[in-house]
């Protein structure tokens, strides 16, 4: 069973968490800087998410991509339910 590991990066829960907080920022610096559509932006977080995940974190590979489908199921149900409520 995995175990995450808080502190990964140099035993360092501040640097873990900056580290962990990588995908949040590219999101906005390609949204808000960039100015990139945002499905691209939210797929280039989403694999740096994924390679964070799985490199700093050490997080199998199959649990990585469970999390990410449900993430974007859950997002996706709520995407869908704003629609829906627009259209009344």
């Amino acid at each position: 069973m995995y175990q995450q590991i808080l502190d990964p990066v140099a035993h360092s829960l501040a640097w873990s968490s900056l580290v962990a907080a990588l995908p949040l920022l590219s999101l906005f610096v390609m949204l808000g800087v960039l100015r990139v559509t945002a499905w691209v932006a939210s797929l280039v977080s989403l694999a740096l998410a994924i390679v964070v995940a799985i490199l700093v974190y050490g997080m199998p590979l199959g649990q990585t991509l469970l999390a990410g489908t449900e993430g974007a199921a859950f997002g996706f149900r709520r995407t869908a339910a704003l629609v829906r409520a627009g259209q009344r």
